[in-house]
């Protein structure tokens, strides 16, 4: 497939909401306990995909790899000046001198990575969204999404918008509690789901994962406004990585139609992100 086939249902500003930068030779740290070899991401690669798929912006998410380190997403918005927003991992403490330094440069949330390997715990994430609130700030979540009804309460108390990673991130058979948490989270008007990385979810039958589509489905319908895409490039730890076009394709066939497309891929990046 080319992604040209899909220009025309592309909005001017199509944003990729979940790409990663690495920098060329850098293993993960071994707290990370992930031991994963990073492959390169780096501004011209990144230029590339989004010439090739037709996209203008992007969101880059700091690697758990890096821990606090937050230099090579930093050098990157630099780069692009404008046209990039990030997603570090910082200090609770962090002064606010700095989280506005961040914030100029384009940084509009935290990874809260809740799986294992991440930086922060329930608790620091509770003691830092007051603080990340004032700044127009969201904490970006990953879990296992069979895990939501047990965080439900936990997620629902935080003041700032919470985004919820590649489609909830089931990493067994979502059950009926779980999804039905999920929807009730998009029902208070302040979480967001990423439609990324399928391959990430229980369902392997690539290219299409028809079970984990059936979920894109229902959640597009249930809160359009509130759907944001990307791509997962490039793809960390995945040794056969599947093709960016076709991840693009599967949104279309999710969204179903145009005017939804240009809302997923623009009008709510463009909101949450504050490009």
């Amino acid at each position: 497939m080319e992604a040209a086939g899909l220009s025309g249902a592309l909005p001017r500003d199509a944003c990729d909401c979940h790409m990663h930068f690495y920098r060329q030779g850098d293993r993960a740290a071994p707290a990370t306990a992930t031991g994963f070899s990073m492959p390169t991401s780096n501004p011209d690669i990144c230029s590339g995909l989004m010439e090739r798929l037709g996209l203008t912006r992007f969101v880059a998410v700091q690697s758990i790899a890096y821990g606090f380190d937050n230099d090579v997403i930093i050098q990157a918005l630099d780069h692009f000046a404008g046209a990039g927003r990030g997603i570090v991992v910082i200090p609770t403490t962090t002064a606010i001198s700095e989280l506005l330094d961040y914030d100029r440069r384009g940084v509009r949330g935290i990874h809260g990575y809740m799986l294992e390997g991440g930086s922060y715990t329930w608790d620091d994430l509770a003691q830092f969204a007051p603080r990340i609130t004032e700044l127009g700030w969201h904490t970006q979540l990953q879990l296992d999404g069979n895990r939501l009804g047990e965080f439900h309460s936990t997620i629902e108390a935080l003041p700032c918008d919470v985004v919820i990673d590649h489609l909830g991130k089931f990493l067994d058979q979502p059950t009926q509690t779980a999804v039905a948490a999920l929807l009730k989270l998009l029902d208070n008007g302040k979480t967001w789901v990423k439609l990324s990385a399928p391959y990430e979810n229980w369902d392997t039958e690539a290219p299409c994962y028809p079970g984990v589509a059936d979920l894109a489905w229902r959640l597009v319908r249930h809160a359009p406004e509130r759907m944001l895409w990307g791509t997962n490039f490039p793809h960390p730890g995945r040794t056969s990585p599947p093709s960016e076009e076709h991840l693009l394709y599967l949104l279309a066939d999710w969204a179903e139609d145009e005017p939804t497309m240009h809302r997923i891929l623009g009008d709510n990046p463009q909101a949450l992100y504050r490009f």
